[in-house]
């Protein structure tokens, strides 16, 4: 029995450990740099929504790179939503970036695919003859 709360103990203590590990480790400031430049440059929005903060990206311009970025400051948790979407308060929707939101049904189909709702837009836009 002495074994078993021993090693248990062990383990605990080694979780901890990697655990105080990953809890203090510096964010490299140029990946935080490189980071922002690329939500910055899609007008990624963090929005206060009543069901608590939300990620806002346009459907044109959400990818693989925007949702990089998200983890590297760690909002890769948060919910996103599409700014050209319904439901979005106006005071979201001022455009800022280049591009042009995607057709209603081309989104309509990203949010019903989040995971990798770009895959999704690529192949339905490539398919209308879009871009």
């Amino acid at each position: 029995m002495a074994d078993y709360l021993e090693m248990a103990k062990r383990v605990l203590e080694a979780r901890v450990s990697l655990r105080k590990t990953e809890v203090e480790a510096e964010p490299d400031p140029a990946e935080l740099a490189r980071a922002s430049a690329v939500l910055n440059q899609v007008g990624v929005r963090i929005m206060a929504l009543e069901t608590g903060a939300t990620i806002g990206v346009w459907s044109d311009l959400d990818g693989p790179e925007v949702r990089a970025a998200l983890r590297t400051f760690g909002s890769d948790s948060l919910p996103v939503r599409y700014l050209d979407g319904a439901g979005i308060p106006i005071r979201y929707k001022l455009r800022r970036v280049e591009g042009e939101p995607v057709p209603m049904n081309v989104l309509a189909e990203m949010e019903r695919h989040p995971e990798k709702s770009w895959v999704v837009r690529d192949r339905m836009l490539k398919e209308m003859g879009w871009r």
